[in-house]
C-alpha cells in the first residue's frame, strides 16, 4: 500500500480506497476525536487473513518513520466466524 496521497488514489486496490476514506474528511475527524489525538494525519492499513487456527503473533507497532499514534483492527467475515474460529482482521496503524 503506498504512502503516497496521490499513489493511493490512482490505485484500484479496495484497500487503498479504506485507508483514503479513513485518511480525510469526516472519518479522520471521527479518528482523531476517538482517540484523542488531534494530530492524526493518515491511516495505514494492511490485510490479513486469518485461516482457522492461526493468531496474530506477538509484534511491535513502532515502525521507523511512520510515527503512529494509534493502531486499529476491522473484523471482516464472510458469514463462517465463530467464537471458535474467528474472522479474518484487517490491522494498520493511524498516523
Amino acid at each position: 500500500m503506498p504512502d503516497d496521497g496521490a499513489a493511493r488514489a490512482a490505485s484500484t486496490d479496495p484497500l487503498a480506497a479504506l485507508a483514503t476514506f479513513l485518511s480525510i474528511g469526516a472519518a479522520r475527524d471521527l479518528l482523531r476525536t476517538v482517540t484523542g489525538e488531534p494530530t492524526i494525519a493518515f491511516a495505514d492499513a494492511q490485510a490479513t487473513a486469518y485461516a482457522p487456527g492461526d493468531l496474530l503473533t506477538a509484534h511491535d507497532d513502532r515502525v521507523a518513520g511512520k510515527r503512529r499514534k494509534a493502531a486499529y483492527v476491522l473484523s471482516v467475515t464472510n458469514g463462517i466466524a465463530s467464537a471458535r474460529y474467528p474472522a479474518p482482521r484487517l490491522i494498520a496503524g493511524i498516523r
